[in-house]
């Protein structure tokens, strides 16, 4: 069999740059942000072909069957002098569904396009550029690398707002310490934090209030359960924004199903999306991210999806 050289497009650089910057992303995110105007089965073959490539490569996520797109060593070294020039050196992503969750979370709605005045700086540019090259919304410090800053038009200004995704349990001084460096960074106007369970919520909140008394409520929590099942539509348990939704804190007004519907195609974990990501009853999203959730349709085995790429 004669294989054939792939000559990377215009659009394959600016998907080995959003996966770098991303992590991880799945199928049906990539699809709808680079393929907007393809049929799925031509979007996903494109997909596929960079992986036989050796650009990019599936990462299997927590639960059955879950996957996301990654970069790899060659897809790294061919988009490397594209990129600004970086203080640590790398791409990958060292806590797969911990990234998974942080830039599903981050993107949300906004992953198809970015609201005039607003921002998004990830975790993995934090990570890598050197603060002199940060934007000047993003707290220039080395003191604590949440994951990632948004930028949010708020009248005739805008703020900061910083995203922690918490999924195991720390000491009480670990979130003292957290206290403190927020409370230092005035540029920031709230920390939304995803996290598992009620307890967590109380452990934090308690430790910020050790700390900076009332300002802990600058403090704002999400179950990532909730996060699952409504996406930047979910409810703050607790905090300054408590009953208020993430779209509506990021939006500085209610969020609209479509954005509802965009942010749960970063969940999405199947191999290739063979239908619309939200079901036209009860907005049940198929396939999310959840482990131990079986996909409502199966995804195709490596096999088979092998034998409709060639």
């Amino acid at each position: 069999m004669v294989v054939r050289k792939i000559l990377p497009t215009e659009r394959d650089f600016h998907i080995l740059e959003f996966l770098w910057r991303w992590k991880l992303v799945t199928s049906s995110a990539l699809i709808a942000r680079f393929f907007p105007d393809k049929e799925i089965h031509t979007a996903y073959r494109r997909l596929w072909t960079l992986r036989r490539a050796g650009y990019t490569t599936l990462v299997s996520l927590a639960g059955e069957r879950r996957f996301a797109w990654a970069l790899t060593s060659k897809g790294f070294q061919l988009l490397l002098p594209l990129l600004p020039a970086m203080k640590d050196v790398g791409f990958k992503a060292e806590a797969p569904d911990h990234d998974f969750i942080a830039s599903a979370v981050h993107l949300g709605g906004w992953l198809n396009s970015i609201p005039p005045a607003a921002g998004l700086f990830s975790e993995q540019e934090l990570r890598r550029l050197d603060p002199e090259h940060y934007p000047a919304w993003v707290p220039r410090t080395q003191l604590r690398r949440p994951d990632g800053y948004w930028r949010v038009p708020m009248g005739n200004a805008a703020v900061t707002i910083a995203l922690e995704v918490e999924l195991s349990r720390k000491k009480a001084s670990h979130y003292e310490i957290l206290a403190d460096f927020y409370e230092s960074q005035e540029s920031i106007y709230r920390v939304v934090w995803v996290v598992k369970t009620q307890d967590q919520i109380r452990n934090i909140a308690a430790a910020m209030r050790r700390r900076i008394q009332s300002r802990a409520l600058l403090h704002c929590f999400l179950w990532l359960s909730d996060y699952l099942d409504t996406g930047w539509n979910t409810t703050f348990r607790a905090g300054y924004e408590r009953g208020r939704t993430l779209g509506a804190l990021l939006f500085n007004c209610p969020t609209t199903p479509p954005q509802h519907v965009v942010g749960h195609r970063l969940l999405d974990t199947r191999i290739m999306p063979r239908e619309s990501v939200v079901c036209a009853a009860g907005s049940q999203s198929l396939g999310r991210y959840r482990p131990g959730y079986s996909p409502s349709r199966p995804v195709l085995p490596t096999s088979a999806i092998e034998k409709e790429s060639l």
